[in-house]
């Protein structure tokens, strides 16, 4: 028996322009992975937080989880952005492991009772591999190719099935980092491999002079 294709729900930002001419569907799609990217200031976690604060509006009855990778969660500035910090409707997961988080995302979303998870930031879930693998750790100082691109990988496969069954949206907050030698074409990179750049639905890219 076939499976009927399933109605997506569009939540819009409040932004008219990024609304209706950058997303041209009336706002972000639920049940799909978003990436927000873009260099340091761009109003990546403002975005974020906007999009949880409207998500949470739409589904009163789910709950937001925020895995905070940089420690630099502010409640204060959340709730004047309209975010719902109530236990019942906001949960708050501090970790620098990448792992950790995977975890914590695929579990949120299976629950069945998570309207939006977002991880702030890519770039930055990487902490604890990397510490593991100083002078002192068992790589003897040699950190492995692709050690975010990875794990990351991982992530985005669970997501991906996850989302067959589970309205959720998921926001990716990445950063850009410069390629090293490169003399032709742009040097920007985003860490988190292939696998993300290719299963995102929706990819914004926001800078510190307004441009998105």
């Amino acid at each position: 028996e076939s499976t009927p294709f399933r109605e997506i729900d569009y939540i819009p930002l409040g932004f008219e322009y990024v609304d209706n001419y950058l997303l041209r569907k009336g706002g972000l799609p639920m049940g799909s992975m978003i990436e927000f990217y873009g260099p340091e200031q761009g109003r990546k976690t403002l975005l974020a937080l906007r999009a949880v604060a409207q998500v949470q509006r739409a589904f009163p009855d789910e709950v937001a989880v925020w895995v905070d990778t940089e420690n630099r969660f502010d409640p204060i500035w959340a709730q004047r952005h309209g975010v719902d910090l109530s236990p019942e409707r906001f949960r708050l997961v501090m970790t620098g492991d990448l792992d950790e988080a995977s975890l914590v995302v695929v579990k949120s979303m299976a629950s069945n009772k998570c309207c939006i998870v977002v991880v702030d930031s890519i770039a930055n879930a990487d902490i604890s591999e990397m510490l593991s693998y100083t002078a002192f750790g068992p790589g003897g100082g040699k950190i492995t190719p692709g050690g975010t691109a990875k794990p990351i990988t991982k992530l985005v496969r669970a997501i991906s099935h996850q989302l067959n069954f589970v309205h959720t949206m998921v926001i990716f907050i990445n950063q850009v980092r410069d390629k090293i030698g490169v003399t032709f074409g742009s040097p920007e990179d985003r860490p988190g491999g292939r696998a993300l750049k290719h299963d995102v639905v929706v990819r914004l890219r926001l800078s510190e002079a307004d441009d998105v």
